[in-house]
């Protein structure tokens, strides 16, 4: 989308472009980490824990994500966890 003769301007359009992307990508992945799906069974809660560990694990090596707080953390992993589960578990204490 630049005239002809202003190919430099195509990387820094490029460039702006995949920034933009990639900010939106990551703020996503994040927001999907700190707001899992809460499984519907029991025999569901050891994968998706598994798979909330490798997509936190992968977002903060590809990306240079901050590590997240303990009690961050435990409530993200409580969201997985089903209703049922979650009455047996204690209170978080700040």
């Amino acid at each position: 989308s630049v005239i002809q003769g202003d190919g430099l301007w195509v990387f820094v359009k490029l460039h702006s472009w995949f920034s933009r992307t990639t900010e939106a990508g990551i703020t996503n992945r994040m927001i999907a980490i700190m707001k899992p799906d809460q499984c519907k069974k029991e025999f569901e809660v050891a994968s998706a824990v598994e798979k909330w560990e490798e997509n936190y694990r992968r977002v903060r090596e590809e990306h240079g994500v901050a590590e997240l707080n303990e009690s961050y953390k435990m409530a993200a992993l409580k969201m997985i966890l089903t209703e049922e589960i979650k009455r047996h578990v204690r209170p978080m204490v700040a």
